[in-house]
């Protein structure tokens, strides 16, 4: 009898100590760093980063520093992760870049990239597999405003090319184009989606609208801040107009946002945002989702549902960011939201568990006397002037975290 609980105390011991070991495991870098950032008191931009299922590989675009888009691709995601080497795809003429955004096309597997030019115009580019060129796709005539980052997005499973901004040339509105496929970009929408707020404080660059497409119907919705500083959240309906979905101002004012804070919840296809908040504190990190609430009547007699916004968890994600980035993993409920610790200035992952936000997973952060859960090799280091790029590789749901830090750009995955 004594062996025996002996070997239960012991088979417990063992359980609780894998358990604790596998939760303390370390997000791993893929290959070397690369790149060097804007010299510092400069804005800079985490490396945007795009996944291709088809060929099992990350592309990544990121401002160099001499202020160059360059965009790299990594080796094929198979083999041994340490060992991955990240090489160059083509080159850019313009020598001054800012907030690049890349896609893969799911159709060709081309990637497709759009930046800020050094006469603040957006500009997009495809490489071409054939030639081994970036090729410019049109001419957008409006100017960007800030630092505000514009948005690629491909309709799923289509060549549909999408592009969302804020129109520094026009009273800040927010813009969804569409590329026509042969040179023209087109406004999307018969009415006016809204004007976004006008902030272009260097130090809190991520003021921007993001847009995503309802897996359900696919209809495009945005996310942005208004000129009154609330949260708005829209849709683009069959009859072509741009509708409010809820009253998301409800939520109270909002100090930051970013192009990837809006996305579905691939289970019930309901719209989640993050965005941060002075409430109870500043670059406070919340999550709120989307429900029907109770139906109304319109004025023609006619049943409307109204659509109630709710934080995730009455108590916030416990993270701090200026403006923090939202991804699912695919085919299930469960978020990933990125932020950073106040004290250490380090980068934070946490997912939510269905009734709380936990870590997922952590390197012990050095230089602080107690440990402090970290993505970065060490503290010391405040993000406040970029937001970490998130996203999932398809094939493994394993995600992606890429972001500059002490002068270099590298990309780490989930362990």
């Amino acid at each position: 009898m004594k062996n025996q609980t002996f070997k239960t105390m012991l088979l417990i011991l063992l359980v609780i100590g894998t358990n604790i070991t596998i939760s303390a495991q370390a997000w791993q870098r893929i290959g070397k760093q690369f790149g060097n950032t804007p010299n510092s008191g400069t804005t800079f931009y985490s490396p945007a980063l795009a996944f291709s299922a088809k060929s099992n590989v990350l592309y990544t675009a990121f401002i160099n520093a001499s202020s160059e888009l360059v965009v790299m691709k990594s080796d094929n995601l198979s083999g041994n992760i340490s060992k991955i080497s990240w090489n160059q795809v083509g080159l850019f003429s313009s020598n001054i870049s800012f907030a690049p955004s890349i896609v893969i096309n799911p159709v060709t597997d081309e990637p497709y990239v759009v930046y800020v030019d050094g006469n603040d115009k957006y500009v997009v580019h495809k490489f071409n597999n054939k030639t081994n060129a970036w090729e410019q796709l049109g001419k957008i005539q409006k100017n960007a405003i800030g630092h505000h980052l514009p948005l690629l997005v491909f309709k799923p499973n289509t060549e549909e090319l999408f592009l969302t901004f804020i129109d520094g040339t026009n009273n800040n509105n927010v813009v969804v184009s569409k590329f026509d496929g042969t040179g023209t970009w087109n406004s999307v929408g018969n009415n006016t989606i809204g004007t976004a707020t006008g902030n272009t404080n260097p130090y809190q660059p991520h003021y921007s609208c993001s847009l995503a497409f309802n897996p359900a119907n696919n209809e495009p919705y945005i996310a942005f801040i208004n000129n009154s500083s609330y949260l708005t959240i829209k849709r683009l309906a069959g009859d072509n107009n741009w509708y409010d979905y809820g009253i998301p101002g409800t939520v109270g004012k909002v100090t930051g946002i970013t192009t990837s804070a809006l996305a579905f919840n691939p289970i019930n296809n309901s719209p989640y945002v993050v965005f941060s908040s002075d409430i109870p504190f500043y670059s406070y990190v919340k999550v709120v989702k989307a429900k029907a609430g109770p139906k109304t009547i319109d004025l023609s007699g006619n049943p409307v549902q109204t659509i109630l916004w709710s934080e995730v968890k009455s108590n916030g994600t416990g993270l701090n960011n200026v403006s923090s980035t939202l991804a699912f993993v695919p085919g299930t409920d469960t978020p990933y939201v990125t932020g950073w610790n106040a004290a250490g200035g380090v980068f934070l992952v946490k997912k939510y568990t269905g009734s709380a936000w936990d870590y997922s997973g952590y390197i012990y952060c050095t230089g602080i006397t107690s440990a402090v859960p970290s993505i970065g090799p060490s503290c010391g280091y405040n993000n406040e002037k970029q937001t970490p790029t998130l996203l999932f590789n398809t094939l493994t749901n394993k995600a992606f975290l890429s972001y500059a830090i002490f002068g270099k750009y590298e990309v780490r995955i989930e362990p």
